[in-house]
């Protein structure tokens, strides 16, 4: 596998650790034990992430301890499923898994919306950024949200890009070029040039709406759920206003098949890095999880060659 590879797997997701059992035989012990395992996992995402919700003021006005902000930080780090490099392709992935292309240049990310509170957090927990949203909990503008119990948490991909300089020329419209010398002309273009930083959280996986939790739902259930949620909110939490700073955008889930993945491959070379695959049964479990896999946009057609020949 080349460097640039390597740095992008390791960029979005993480690089697969060695393992003594086969990806194939870790996916169906895992399928068998997360069942027995989800109570106590339950309970320990509770006391991580919503005990802390319910309790934690929000973490600005501790900015200026920088030891009460890391050890904040730790409480949040580590909670989101780490999927593996698909390496061995399931017997039984035309009709168990879901695929959901995910863009270029994207930061994984957890969301928490909570007292009037949009914060975002990396995978260590760090904060990226306080803003506002129409997620439940997520704005001030919505009374609901000061009561502590209405919250949200959101697996995400926050995708930030420059997009096009806009330009004013009203100083130049009626006045004659010559009169200016070419250096007090660049400078006055260059200060009307701006460029506009445009970001956009694209939802990947649902763990908590409007105060209850789905970490012990099903993939299938979580997906079909979060989409009937973000369509409920409408254009409110698509678009941005004072009310959301950032737009929320859901992925597409789709139910892996051919066709699909001949549509991602012919149509998003732009736009996409490459696919997850979720296990339709995958309960939303952190840490390493080889019922979650993916690959990169240029290894498509080689996953349609090997499941052809399944």
């Amino acid at each position: 596998m080349n460097e640039t590879k390597i740095s992008l797997r390791t960029k979005y997701f993480q690089t697969t650790k060695s393992l003594e059992l086969s990806q194939t035989r870790r996916r169906e012990l895992f399928l068998k034990t997360q069942e027995e395992r989800r109570t106590d996992q339950f309970e320990k995402l509770r006391e991580s992430i919503v005990g802390k919700i319910l309790k934690e003021n929000n973490e600005t006005k501790m900015n200026k301890n920088k030891k009460k902000v890391s050890k904040t930080a730790k409480k949040y780090a580590n909670q989101l499923i780490l999927p593996e490099i698909l390496e061995e392709v399931p017997s039984k992935m035309l009709t168990e898994y879901f695929a959901v292309p995910y863009p270029k240049q994207s930061k994984r990310c957890l969301v928490i919306a909570n007292r009037g509170h949009t914060i975002s957090r990396n995978l260590d927990g760090t904060m990226i950024e306080d803003f506002q949203s129409a997620l439940p909990g997520g704005s001030f503008s919505n009374r609901l949200s000061r009561n502590p119990k209405i919250y949200c948490v959101l697996d995400c991909l926050r995708v930030e890009s420059m997009i096009g300089k806009k330009q004013n020329n009203s100083n130049y419209m009626n006045k004659d070029l010559t009169n200016f010398e070419n250096e007090k002309q660049d400078e006055e273009q260059e200060e009307t040039e701006k460029e506009t930083k445009e970001i956009t959280y694209y939802v990947l996986d649902l763990m908590s709406w409007n105060g209850v939790n789905y970490f012990k739902a099903t993939a299938e259930f979580r997906f079909f759920w979060l989409e009937v949620k973000l369509q409920e909110e409408g254009e409110g939490i698509t678009k941005v206003s004072k009310k959301n700073t950032y737009p929320f955008v859901a992925l597409p889930h789709k139910h892996l098949s051919i066709k699909n993945l001949n549509d991602i491959k012919n149509n998003n070379s732009d736009e996409c890095e490459g696919i997850l695959f979720y296990h339709y049964q995958c309960l939303y479990l952190p840490d390493n999880n080889p019922l979650v896999c993916y690959i990169l946009f240029d290894e498509i057609q080689e996953l349609i060659d090997n499941i052809e020949k399944l």
